[in-house]
């Protein structure tokens, strides 16, 4: 009796296990930033500032503030603001000023790029970042929405329906989000 208590017991424990690793991703690094949106860090870290996107720039102005520009400022904004810094954690609202925290990693460590991504709408979604574990593609969406509305957060949302239409089965999307291009969310199943 006592083998088959410890034997559910592990049972248990290794499907949580691989059900919680399903949202861990390597995050890209542009510019010596570790990138992550829509998602965490899971090392240590600590918040040394905050920047915010300058509405005033041209890139972001042309573009309707289409994710690639409002990133890459904000990136050329933090570098100024601390040049020592090994992250950022984006947080993007639609009509308002999209900004990020500029992060330190406590330790210098390989584990520093990889993230927990966020669920919405029942997907988890990685953005300029690669899940950790095997996955299978199924099919890519694209966004079709009109120069006003290419905001990341309307952008994503829009995609993850689309997804979740045609794809019922898919668990997670791989934004590719490209200016004065069409944004892409690959439907993925990962196992």
């Amino acid at each position: 009796m006592k083998n088959l208590f410890t034997c559910f017991f592990l049972i248990i424990i290794c499907k949580i296990d691989a059900t919680a690793q399903i949202n861990l991703a390597e995050v890209n690094k542009i510019n010596g930033f570790y990138i992550f949106v829509d998602s965490r860090p899971t090392s240590d870290y600590d918040v040394v500032g905050e920047v915010k996107a300058d509405e005033t720039d041209k890139d972001i102005i042309r573009s309707g503030g289409q994710y690639s520009d409002v990133r890459d400022n904000i990136i050329r904004n933090a570098r100024m603001a601390n040049y020592g810094a090994d992250g950022l954690i984006f947080t993007f609202i639609n009509g308002g000023t999209d900004k990020a925290l500029i992060l330190k990693f406590k330790q210098d460590k390989p584990e520093n790029k990889i993230a927990k991504v966020e669920q919405y709408l029942g997907l988890y979604v990685f953005t300029d970042c690669t899940p950790l574990k095997k996955f299978d593609y199924i099919d890519t969406q694209k966004f079709t929405g009109g120069f006003s509305s290419g905001q990341y957060t309307n952008v994503r949302d829009t995609l993850i329906k689309r997804v979740k239409k045609k794809i019922p089965n898919a668990n997670a999307v791989i934004f590719k989000l490209v200016s004065g291009g069409n944004d892409l969310a690959d439907g993925i199943i990962i196992n």
